[in-house]
């Protein structure tokens, strides 16, 4: 019987910066501001962040498809995403004011997470702490407990949904403009009856 390769509990983070052509870019950047200005967006000590229950602006649409693209041509890399469902949820936009920044978040009942983007100036960088305990395997082995991803425009991250994350400061004189979104993916029925012998 051959060797089947998986992963069991290491935890992989993506990132790159996409292009973005600019006339869709502008569609985009006015759709988030229409967003952040509707009845779905609520005011908050660091800014406005948009209810997760409801849609965006039509042009955050392709912007979501275009993500869901790139998360399985990235991920599929190392996890077998071929096996699972992969489905994208609850996008949403958060505006982070100057010097402010968006306190620990943990998102539940997810898979991994994604950050994107739209608008920054300085800071406002996405920040991910270790809240639990760790096991070294050697004493000399250094590890820090926080990991920081710096913000760049259309910059992407995938990150997996039970790590702790937040926002730094931010450093410039205009809000940061971030499209966040969630992503679950259940194994596929046939697949889950070759491994377990039940549907």
């Amino acid at each position: 019987m051959p060797f089947r390769v998986s992963t069991l509990f290491p935890d992989y983070i993506f990132e790159g910066k996409i292009e973005i052509p600019p006339e869709i870019d502008s569609a985009i950047i006015g759709g988030a501001n229409k967003s952040l200005n509707s009845a779905i967006a609520m005011e908050t000590n660091y800014g406005v962040i948009t209810n997760k229950e409801y849609p965006l602006d039509s042009q955050l649409k392709k912007l979501q498809m275009l993500i869901g693209d790139y998360f399985y041509k990235e991920v599929n890399k190392v996890l077998p995403l071929h096996e699972r469902n992969l489905s994208v949820l609850n996008p949403y936009l958060i505006s982070l004011k100057p010097e402010h920044i968006f306190p620990v978040n943990l998102d539940k009942e997810r898979w991994y997470n994604c950050a994107i983007w739209l608008q920054h100036t300085k800071g406002g960088n996405l920040y991910f702490e270790n809240f639990g305990t760790k096991l070294f395997s050697s004493p000399n082995l250094l590890q820090g407990d926080n990991h920081v991803v710096k913000a760049r425009k259309h910059k992407l991250v995938f990150w997996p949904s039970h790590i702790p994350w937040g926002l730094t400061v931010n450093q410039g004189r205009a809000d940061h403009i971030l499209f966040l979104s969630s992503f679950i993916a259940p194994m596929k029925p046939e697949y889950r009856k070759k491994i377990t012998g039940k549907v």
